[in-house]
């Protein structure tokens, strides 16, 4: 008989150089109310103070006190076998769509038992920045009002986790859980694939330098979201290498 860690769906808040103690403890809150528990924290040069996250954490503290931390958002989400980068800014290096919370909640619930789904969020005042979306696989909007955009980070940490559980709550509650049969490869994997298809890219001589690092998170994004097998993935990494090897080298 499966128990109920068993059947919550693998996903992990990554919060992002955030400034405000209470704005982490509420955080915390929100993600306990809605069964999630892992969290990892980017403090960059900030220093928190656990008796103020303490304050609006209350009996979610234990979540901030097992938080992990890290010196990136690559390094948060390197296990993690997708990504979402939460955020309201559009522009030419956020990506080339969007996605909806339900989507996100859809795939966590589909993809349910194969690997961990990142929640990335930014820092208060700034957000994200270009290269900590670029980290992620994909990008999702919440939709607000256009008079008033910005949520507080725990509002826009509570909003996804609820989503999330509004998605997956009712097959945990009957007790099943949708099987694939394996664990999607991870990030460090994916990377790998996208680093096959940039030397192929860079052999044939297809862009510039900057095209290709856009290039290259391009595959890397739809690898992620193809859910590929570790079978799927050696495969596809070895027809790559073929193409490379087997084509003439530019002079």
């Amino acid at each position: 008989m499966g128990t109920d860690d068993d059947l919550r769906p693998a996903v992990r808040v990554v919060l992002v150089w955030p400034d405000e103690n209470r704005n982490i403890g509420a955080a915390c809150r929100a993600m306990k109310t809605m069964g999630i528990r892992d969290l990892a924290i980017v403090p960059g040069e900030r220093r928190y103070e656990p008796a103020d996250v303490a304050i609006t954490a209350v009996h979610a503290f234990d979540i901030f006190e097992h938080a992990r931390y890290h010196d990136s958002v690559d390094e948060a989400v390197a296990d993690c076998t997708f990504s979402v980068a939460y955020t309201r800014r559009r522009g030419r290096n956020r990506k080339y769509s969007s996605a909806t919370p339900e989507a996100i909640a859809e795939r966590i619930e589909r993809n349910r038992g194969g690997g961990t789904t990142a929640l990335v969020f930014g820092n208060e005042e700034h957000g994200l920045t270009n290269e900590q979306v670029d980290a992620c696989h994909v990008i999702c909007r919440i939709p607000t009002a256009p008079e008033c955009p910005s949520l507080n980070l725990a509002q826009a940490v509570q909003l996804a986790c609820y989503t999330i559980f509004r998605r997956t709550s009712t097959v945990s509650e009957k007790g099943t859980v949708s099987e694939n049969g394996y664990t999607p490869l991870d990030a460090v994997r994916i990377d790998e694939l996208a680093d096959e298809v940039d030397a192929l890219v860079s052999l044939v001589g297809y862009s510039g330098d900057y095209d290709r690092q856009t290039n290259r998170i391009f595959a890397r994004d739809l690898l992620a979201r193809a859910t590929l097998t570790p079978t799927e993935g050696r495969r596809l990494k070895g027809l790559l290498r073929k193409l490379r090897y087997g084509l003439p080298r530019r002079e």
